[in-house]
């Protein structure tokens, strides 16, 4: 079973960690395994304290940053708060600390834009919200902001474009580490149109 984390934080965009959350709580390798989970998700925050999400939902973290030794796997999503940020946020640096020891870092959305003030990401690929490529393209004009794909796998990172993007970007996930009939179980649970 792998660990992972998903980061929140005040003005998180909902579907943005929920469409993954969900995405790795109904991961199976096929029907007659359906009681043997593949991922252990949950949620990661500065602290315990509510965070409110885009729109008023108030989520309570699973787990604070200084309970969290290692991951396998950590999903950055994005929202207001996230483009708030400035670089020395705990977000960042708990970002900033985390990357080196997991498996896989993915983003969501404006995930990608606390991703890029983590660390120097030239030439690495990435995805964004549409709305917010022009702006990144600005912000970090050495990363190479592409579109046309839901979810993209660079070297290092695997981002996905905007808000339920993310669900495919989970779903590859199911796919990269467990195979297709993971990913297509999963899929076809969620009632959910997938293809790797």
């Amino acid at each position: 079973m792998l660990d992972v984390g998903i980061l929140i934080f005040d003005d998180v965009e909902l579907l943005d960690f929920a469409g993954p959350l969900e995405v790795f709580y109904a991961a199976r390798l096929s029907e007659k395994q359906k009681e043997q989970p593949l991922f252990n998700p949950f949620t990661i925050a500065k602290s315990k304290e509510p965070i409110k999400v885009k729109g008023g939902l108030k989520v309570i973290p699973d787990k604070t940053f200084q309970e969290i030794e290692n991951l396998d796997l950590l999903i950055i999503p994005g929202g207001k708060g996230a483009r708030e940020m400035k670089g020395d946020e705990p977000e960042v640096k708990f970002i900033r600390k985390m990357e080196t020891k997991v498996e896989q870092v993915a983003t969501v959305c404006t995930g990608s834009y606390l991703y890029c003030l983590a660390g120097d990401r030239k030439g690495l690929e990435l995805l964004t919200h549409h709305s917010r490529i022009d702006e990144f393209k600005t912000k970090f004009p050495k990363v190479k902001w592409i579109e046309g794909y839901r979810y993209y796998e660079d070297d290092v990172v695997v981002t996905a474009a905007g808000i339920s993007c993310g669900i495919d970007l989970a779903l590859y996930l199911v796919y990269k580490f467990f195979g297709e009939e993971a990913a297509d179980y999963t899929a076809q649970y969620l009632e959910y149109h997938f293809t790797p």
